[in-house]
Order: structure tokens, then sequence, then C-alpha cells
């Protein structure tokens, strides 16, 4: 997963976000462990977001923060409803809520608040 983000981020190409999903799957396949669920939703919505699929964007990351929050794996939340904000293009209030919502986590850390402003 990690060697098809940072490809993705030398070399923007389709082929890396199908790195990521493929990797993603055969882990989840291999151990059924859906805790980092959140890790890979973050990897990939950054990426998809980049390359301009926004629509899947939101997809894997709706999916994520439900699962997120349903099982408390707080420690993404905050970087997922930032990657959210990206996914609604010229909808500056929207955007900003997603942001606000980022920033207002008890797990939203110092750097995080600063780079989500």
């Amino acid at each position: 997963m990690f060697k098809g983000w940072a490809e993705y981020q030398q070399t923007p190409d389709e082929q890396h976000i199908l790195t990521i999903s493929t990797a993603f799957q055969r882990w989840l396949s291999s151990t059924g462990f859906r805790l980092t669920h959140s890790l890979y939703a973050a990897l990939i919505g950054d990426v998809l977001i980049s390359h301009g699929q926004q629509q899947e964007a939101v997809k894997v990351l709706e999916e994520a923060i439900g699962q997120a929050e349903q099982q408390g794996a707080n420690c993404y939340l905050p970087e997922l409803y930032y990657l959210m904000s990206r996914t609604v293009g010229d909808n500056s209030f929207v955007a900003s809520e997603w942001v606000q919502k980022a920033r207002l986590h008890f797990s939203c850390t110092p750097l995080q608040h600063s780079l989500f402003g």
C-alpha cells in the first residue's frame, strides 16, 4: 500500500492506484483485520482526489468514516474529515464544515490542526 502511495506521489498514474487497492485487498483477505481500513482510506482517498476521482474518493472516505466512528477508531478521523473537504470542489461552505469537523475532533494533533487551516 505504502509503496503504491509513494510511487503515485513521484509519478501520478492510475497503475499506482491499482497497486494500493490490490495490496489492501490482499492484506484484508489474508488477515480479515479491518482496523486499518481508515489508514487505507486516507491513502487511497488522497490519491483519488489528486487524480480527479472525487466521487470514488467520497465512497471510500464515507465508508471509512462510518466504520471508524462505529468502531471508535478515532486516530484517522481528522485526516478522513479533511480529505472529505477536498472532494467538494468549489463548495467552500461544505469544505469549511469538513475542515472544522477535522480541527475540532479530540484526536486532532496540533500539527494536523495547523495543516488543516
